[in-house]
């Protein structure tokens, strides 16, 4: 899902802009458009003027597709790397049916 991924978004635009981050702005209107894509918040919830903070507090999908398009892809996959995304883990994990 979306939102769970937007931990993983937030902590490579903090680790792009470590001395920035805090000082994010976005005027969310209920969607985000780029080219013909357009990418809506829940239920078309327009959040207004959002912080960082209350942009990942909201789950915003507007500010973080905005955030998402502002990243070096390259940074983002060794952060992807660093979680250890696309990888088998040796673990075995108990579980009930």
């Amino acid at each position: 899902p979306g939102s769970t991924f937007k931990i993983v978004t937030a902590l490579e635009y903090i680790r792009e802009n470590r001395d920035s981050y805090n000082q994010f702005r976005f005027q969310c209107g209920g969607s985000f458009t780029h080219g013909e894509e357009k990418i809506n918040c829940y239920h078309g919830t327009a959040h207004g003027s959002e912080d960082f903070t209350k942009a990942f507090a909201k789950s915003c999908n507007s500010a973080f597709a905005s955030i998402g398009l502002s990243l070096d892809r390259d940074k983002f996959g060794d952060t992807l790397n660093d979680l250890l995304f696309n990888r088998e883990l040796k673990v075995d994990f108990a579980y009930n049916q």
